[in-house]
């Protein structure tokens, strides 16, 4: 069933079994955590883009290749990025991508800011590469978190008491189709 307000996604009713399984993970949320280090061989990863670019001269980004195989991944696997939201679960056709970018503010300091590569599922590496690549190059302007775009919203969400940043916070996760929206 595809929701009223888009068709970027599906809603379904979560089966009444599952509120079993989601009654346990909250309880479970409430007790200790136990935080897990692993590693990740890439060192095959690394081959095929030396080999790219040794091949073409284009030099391709590594993030662009995680952003690409993660965003791959879940496309395979559309659970892997539902959201659940009351007694539904939406499903996304589009996987956006948060990845931490380094720009130069208005200060030559270079700052941290979260880039959204929308469409990930869509995209070719070499493109995620390139958006990634102009993302970066782009000053604090674009699509990002922490841009000129969003300096006045943040600052107003800064100067505002934390409960009512949940409050607006619990309000998008309400419907998650408003955090996908393309800007």
């Amino acid at each position: 069933m595809m929701d009223s307000q888009s068709s970027i996604c599906k809603v379904e009713k979560i089966p009444k079994m599952r509120n079993i399984i989601i009654d346990l993970l909250e309880e479970a949320s409430k007790s200790f955590k136990v935080h897990a280090v692993f590693e990740i061989d890439v060192t095959k990863s690394r081959q095929i883009i030396k080999d790219y670019i040794n091949r073409t001269g284009e030099s391709l980004s590594f993030t662009g290749y995680i952003v690409y195989v993660v965003a791959k991944m879940v496309d395979k696997y559309k659970y892997m990025h539902a959201i659940r939201s009351g007694k539904e679960i939406y499903t996304f056709e589009d996987v956006d991508i948060s990845v931490l970018v380094e720009r130069e503010d208005n200060k030559d300091k270079k700052v941290l800011v979260t880039y959204i590569v929308r469409s990930a599922n869509k995209k070719t590496y070499r493109e995620i590469s390139q958006e990634i690549r102009t993302a970066q190059s782009a000053g604090l302007k674009g699509n990002c978190l922490g841009s000129d775009i969003d300096t006045r919203r943040n600052n107003l969400l800064v100067a505002m008491p934390k409960i009512i940043r949940k409050i607006i916070f619990w309000y998008m996760r309400k419907k998650p189709v408003r955090l996908s929206r393309k800007k």
